[in-house]
Parts: structure tokens; sequence; C-alpha cells
């Protein structure tokens, strides 16, 4: 349940950021109006096992892509749409209390991007959420 929590958290906020939409997993990708930020869920990877009370900590990395429509300046165009996205980020480190703390890695523009977008503006960075839970299905 943490996991999911944490994952709906972060979808939630970054619906906040002004222009954007907001997908989580989608097969195909478009871009509509301002722009579109997709949530990939990644791997949770190896939690760190506390044994008294049993908790499974996790740092959580979570591939976040944003999308824009680039026209002539595709770097201004991208800049533009990662700075609110960032502002919003750091300005609840914890998502309203579903994460323990949430950072931030800076922006590739060169990755495996969905066939269709080769001529938006793109960049993909992680989020890494750090959340406990008691189990390690949670």
């Amino acid at each position: 349940m943490a996991r999911e929590t944490a994952l709906a958290a972060l979808a939630a906020t970054l619906a906040t950021v002004p222009g954007f939409a907001v997908v989580r997993n989608p097969e195909a990708i478009e871009v509509v109006g301002n722009g579109l930020i997709v949530i990939r869920d990644g791997d949770p990877g190896e939690p760190e096992v506390l044994l008294s009370p049993l908790t499974y900590s996790y740092q959580h990395p979570v591939p976040v892509e944003v999308y824009r429509e680039g026209g002539a300046d595709k770097e201004a165009a991208l800049a533009a749409g990662l700075q609110p996205v960032g502002s919003i980020l750091e300005a609840d480190r914890t998502l309203g209390g579903a994460v323990g703390w949430l950072t931030l890695s800076p922006p590739q523009t060169a990755f495996d991007r969905p066939p269709g977008t080769e001529e938006l503006a793109a960049a993909r960075f992680f989020v890494t959420l750090e959340y406990d839970t008691a189990s390690p299905l949670g």
C-alpha cells in the first residue's frame, strides 16, 4: 500500500503543474495542449530491512518523462516545461506526508523514447521516493 500511496501522491502532485496532462504507464504518447508528463512506476529495488519492528525501507526511483511541442526552439520549450515541474516537486518533498522524502535527478534528453515522439521536446528524470512499509508487497 505504501508503494501505491507514494506513486498516487506523485501523480496527484504533478497534476497540479499548470497546462500539463499527467498519465501513468501509458502504452502510447499523445501530447495535448501545453505538454504531457508521463510517470512510469519503475522498479522499487531491494529494500533495506530493519528488524525491530520489521520495516522495509525503499528508495524507489520513478522515471518521469516531460513532453512538449518543441517548435523551432526545442531546448527553450523543454526548459520552460521542466521549471514548473521541479518547482512543484521541490515545494513539498514529502508529497503531503505520503513519502519520507523525495529527490530529483538531473534531466536526460537522450533516452529510449516511444515511437512517434521524435519531433517533441522531451526529457526524462528520476524522482526517488523514500518510504517505509511493513510488507514488501505493500
